[in-house]
């Protein structure tokens, strides 16, 4: 899976990221149809014209919120502009767990803020 790359054009999410403290770019699923990535959750090296940043890609139906079908989002660390129409680039590094259904908002942050030690610790 490592070296598989995920790009696509930044489309406007509904917010959920950015309420909840972890803002995510909403790449335009279309693109993934043609080039399916597996469902899950991964470290990756996201690029932004030609700065690289440390993400995380959520690729798949997100189970806690079913109603919103497929979707490919990134959550840039360090990242606060807004990138709404840009194009991005991701590079996956390693998967870092399965997509899961939440219990509660709590649990769910608590394992983003996992997710988020994690990828900071694998890409250095």
């Amino acid at each position: 899976m490592s070296g598989r790359e995920l790009r696509g054009r930044v489309v406007r999410g509904e917010g959920w990221g950015r309420k909840l403290g972890y803002p995510t770019a909403n790449l335009d699923h279309r693109f993934f149809r043609r080039h399916p990535v597996p469902p899950g959750v991964y470290a990756c090296w996201a690029s932004v014209g030609r700065k690289r940043y440390r993400a995380i890609a959520v690729v798949g139906v997100p189970y806690t919120w079913r109603r919103h079908g497929f979707k490919v989002e990134l959550h840039l660390l360090s990242f606060r502009r807004n990138l709404h129409g840009r194009l991005l680039t991701a590079t996956v590094v390693q998967k870092l767990r399965p997509i899961k259904v939440f219990q509660n908002v709590p649990e769910m942050l608590r394992t983003i803020a996992r997710d988020v030690a994690q990828t900071k610790r694998l890409l250095r």
